[in-house]
């Protein structure tokens, strides 16, 4: 090869060389541009799945709380002395030893099920419960109201009794009332410990707002 074909020859390895890098680099850089263009968009996707959890966790925490709201303030419930009522309307004791009526009111509007009741009193170590000897049978629907009636027999010695009562609502969320306050519980919550609980933040007030309800 002559000597004027040698820098012809450098030259092409040079210009071959450089194109060579000038590709690499671009795709390098192709590859980086789309590597970042996958973090942007996997990051606006994680932002994204956050904002919709935090949403659907904010409609679900305040439909919990219009849930709660309407156990408390639409359900009512009354310990009345006295068996059935006679025709003028006032409760009379029947043979069977009943002392007392529970009546549960709820609107129509506000349907409840599964409504059920102990009784519940004061013992030296906490809350007892006994079994008020009948069960909710008889249903009065009047002037936009359903009452649940249950007929009760209470020892006169037993200490500051008071019904425990637990429904469900429309959803069938389970609450329990007790001396006028209402409060949602886990679906296995017996009424002891429900009364326990809601006892327990009448006489401290609430650490969460509510008693716990799993």
């Amino acid at each position: 090869m002559s000597s004027r074909g040698r820098p012809q020859a450098t030259g092409a390895v040079v210009t071959a060389a450089a194109l060579a890098i000038t590709v690499y680099l671009a795709q390098t850089e192709r590859k980086r541009d789309a590597k970042l263009r996958r973090q942007d968009r996997e990051r606006e996707d994680q932002l994204r799945r956050e904002a919709d959890e935090k949403w659907k966790r904010r409609r679900r925490n305040e439909q919990r709380q219009r849930e709660d709201d309407d156990a408390q303030q639409q359900v009512s419930v009354e310990f009345l002395p006295g068996g059935p009522l006679s025709q003028g309307q006032s409760a009379v004791t029947t043979g069977d030893g009943i002392t007392h009526r529970i009546i549960v009111r709820a609107p129509t509007a506000y349907p409840i099920k599964w409504v059920g009741a102990e009784i519940g009193y004061q013992t030296n170590s906490g809350i007892g419960t006994i079994p008020p000897g009948w069960a909710f049978e008889r249903t009065v629907t009047e002037n936009g109201e359903v009452r649940h009636i249950c007929f009760a027999r209470v020892n006169p010695q037993v200490n500051d009794p008071a019904p425990i009562v637990r429904f469900a609502d429309r959803n069938g969320n389970l609450y329990y009332s007790y001396r006028g306050y209402t409060r949602r519980f886990s679906q296995n919550t017996d009424s002891i410990t429900a009364a326990t609980e809601i006892d327990k933040w009448i006489r401290t007030g609430p650490s969460c707002g509510r008693p716990c309800c799993g």
